[in-house]
This record gives C-alpha cells, sequence and structure tokens, in this order.
C-alpha cells in the first residue's frame, strides 16, 4: 500500500512597503525632536545683541511647531541710545543696525529677518528615495564667521552649530533610533497543506 504524506507549509511574506512607510514615518518624527534639540543647543550658543543672528533659528521653530518649545530671543532687551534715527518698527531707544548680505541690499536686524537667511522650513528635513536628511544652513556671513572663528564678538567661536549638531546625533542615537518598528509587525504568515 502506497505511503500518503501531507506536509503543511508556512509561508512568511514582508509587506515591503508598509515596514519602509512606518520606519520613514518614525524615523522622520523623531528627526523633528532632534532638530529640536539641535535648536535648543545651537540657540544657547549664539549671543543676542539685536536677535538678528539667534532669529536665524526661527525656521526650526516653524517646522517643529509649538511642541518644540523655541524662543530664541527670551529676555532679550538692550539700552543703547539711538544715535542714527528711529527707523519705522523701531523704538527710539534702540539702535538701528542693518545687514549688508554679499549680494547686495540692506535689511533691518530684528528678530525675525535673519530667518530669510536659513533653510527654510520645508527644507530642513527632506526624503531622497528611502534616506532622510537633516540639514540646516545659516547664510549670514558673520554668523557663520563667528562660529567658528574668532571674531569680533566677545564669545567667538560660538560653536553653535557644533553644539546643535551634537545635540541632534546624541537624541537620534539615545532615543530617536530605539522605537524603530517591529518588522514582524508587517510579515503576512500564511499555511498551505499539500
Amino acid at each position: 500500500m502506497p505511503l500518503k504524506l501531507k506536509v503543511r507549509t508556512k509561508f512568511i511574506k514582508l509587506d515591503q512597503e508598509k515596514y519602509m512607510s512606518a520606519i520613514i514615518t518614525h524615523i522622520s518624527q523623531e528627526m523633528k525632536k532632534g532638530a529640536a534639540e539641535f535648536a535648543k543647543a545651537a540657540i544657547a550658543k549664539i549671543p543676542v545683541r539685536t536677535g538678528f543672528a539667534a532669529g536665524s533659528i526661527n525656521n526650526l521653530a516653524k517646522l517643529l511647531g509649538e511642541q518644540a518649545k523655541l524662543n530664541p530671543i527670551i529676555g532679550f532687551s538692550r539700552s543703547v541710545v539711538n544715535k542714527v534715527g528711529s527707523e519705522k518698527g523701531t523704538s527710539a531707544n534702540k539702535l538701528t543696525e542693518y545687514y549688508y548680505p554679499p549680494g547686495g541690499g540692506k535689511v533691518l536686524k530684528t528678530t525675525t529677518s535673519g530667518a530669510q537667511f536659513a533653510t527654510s522650513p520645508e527644507n530642513i528635513i527632506r526624503r531622497r528615495d528611502n534616506i532622510l536628511i537633516f540639514q540646516y544652513e545659516v547664510d549670514i556671513s558673520y554668523f557663520n564667521f563667528q562660529d567658528i572663528n574668532r571674531g569680533r564678538s566677545p564669545t567667538s567661536p560660538w560653536g553653535a552649530f557644533e553644539a546643535g549638531e551634537a545635540a541632534f546625533l546624541q537624541y537620534m542615537e539615545d532615543i530617536g533610533l530605539r522605537g524603530i518598528p517591529n518588522i514582524w509587525d508587517f510579515v503576512n504568515e500564511s499555511f498551505r497543506t499539500i
């Protein structure tokens, strides 16, 4: 009498698309939290005179929203007598100062006008294929110089971006990459008997 054999086979299939989507979503959310750590560390290193340089971090605040609780200009006050004359939108007891960008023109230094020289919020965290990129740049010549060199500021070099980078990487290493979605949550099992 011939022997009959039944075999039950287990098939496993990973839903790669859902898994990659979950990973990208998780990491981009964590990168935003890491960006908040970057901003807090950088802001702490930037001296405030007009608020222009520190205000260049405002685009990070726009990206992160209220969750970041960023306000680079908290407690800013100055009592320099205005010898240049009062400009529209400035008070008479503040010195009117301008930034002259390398491309020409002049920009009144305020706590918000520096943001136009920084990476725009929609380009801070971006995706290229399955790679997420955090990039933040400030194109204010004296900011970039005094951040890494000895300049006119008594506290230069500031090291703002170095401190920000270290804070971002530390957050991602300690917290951000620890909660990656479990691959087994995206595996479908099926059985077949032959």
